[in-house]
Formats: structure tokens, C-alpha cells, sequence
């Protein structure tokens, strides 16, 4: 903020959005089983391991690893983000050069500054350099897609069936007693 004509935008996409388009871009069987890994997962995570992961290579071997195995998922936590990062230093970058402009100065040179995870850097290089329109392509991954059928039967299924088997189990702890009653 002391700096003169320095502005910050955070330049991420919502994490809302990311999470939801992630989630619902799994199937049903991918859903379980990355709810299964996420609970299995081994809580104790060394100083060495840290270190490794600020290595690219290693970082890069992790994410083709977890796009091998879920797929879109990868793609929403890496590629679209990717492009949406790059939208948004493209878009400072206009910014500041428009109001250069405006400003009656004359066109000084000046910088954007992006912060961003080691693994984003090679996609947003990526993107910066080709021909995709990122303007079209990035309403359509704000979107948050409609969740599927199966998923949505599965989770009824499991809602009810554990209302009834609740209701089952109070049941037959009170029966005894109800028919003492009556």
C-alpha cells in the first residue's frame, strides 16, 4: 500500500467454485474412493518430505499421479486454475497499461507481480503463450455443473436408509417397554 500506483487483486479463482466443480466432476466410485483415501490417510508428514515437494519434478510427478487417477479432478485443481491465474495476470497487466494510458503519462514500463504455487508456474506459461481466447474459456469454468443422477439417488439412498435404520433400531429398543405399556 506504500508503494505509489501499486495495487493487489487476488487473482484466484473462488475456492467454492473449485471444490464444487471438483467434487461433481468425480463419479460415484471416485468420490468413495477418494472419501476412503482422505480418511486413510497417513497424518505424519516429515520436514524431508516438505523439502521434496518443493522440488518441481516431484510436485509435477504428484499432480500427473493424482490426475492419472482422478482425472477431472486433476483437471479442475490444476488446469482450469492454471488458466484462470493466467486470466487474471493478463488482465492486471491491461489494467495497469490502460491506466498508464489514462493518466496522460507516458507508457513507463511496468510490472505484475503473480504469486502462485510451483506447480501452477509451467501452466500459466503455458497458457500466456497460446492461442486459446481465456475471455470465453473462463466463464465456462466458474460454472459449477449440476450434480449427477447416480449421485444424487446414492446420497437419498443413504440419507433414508439411515433415517430407517435409526428408526428400525429405536424401535426395537423400545419395544419391550412399549408393550409393557399397552
Amino acid at each position: 500500500n506504500k508503494i505509489p500506483d501499486c495495487r493487489i487483486h487476488l487473482g484466484d479463482r473462488p475456492i467454492n467454485i473449485t471444490l464444487q466443480r471438483a467434487i461433481k466432476s468425480l463419479t460415484l466410485w471416485q468420490t468413495l474412493k477418494l472419501v476412503w483415501k482422505l480418511l486413510s490417510f497417513d497424518e505424519n508428514i516429515t520436514k524431508e518430505e516438505v523439502e521434496q515437494c518443493k522440488q518441481k519434478d516431484l510436485l509435477e510427478e504428484l499432480m500427473k499421479e493424482m490426475a492419472g487417477e482422478f482425472p477431472k479432478f486433476g483437471e479442475v485443481f490444476v488446469s482450469e486454475r492454471d488458466m484462470y491465474l493466467c486470466y487474471s495476470l493478463q488482465l492486471a497487466a491491461l489494467h495497469s497499461k490502460h491506466q498508464l494510458t489514462q493518466s496522460n503519462r507516458a507508457l513507463e514500463p511496468f510490472n505484475v507481480v503473480g504469486v502462485m504455487g510451483i506447480g501452477h508456474c509451467a501452466g500459466v506459461q503455458k497458457y500466456w503463450n497460446s492461442k486459446i481466447a481465456l475471455a470465453e474459456e473462463i466463464p465456462k469454468i466458474l460454472v459449477i455443473p449440476k450434480t449427477s443422477t447416480s449421485t444424487i439417488v446414492f446420497g437419498k439412498t443413504i440419507k433414508y436408509g439411515t433415517f430407517a435404520l435409526v428408526g428400525y433400531g429405536i424401535y426395537r429398543l423400545t419395544a419391550p417397554y412399549l408393550r409393557k405399556l399397552f
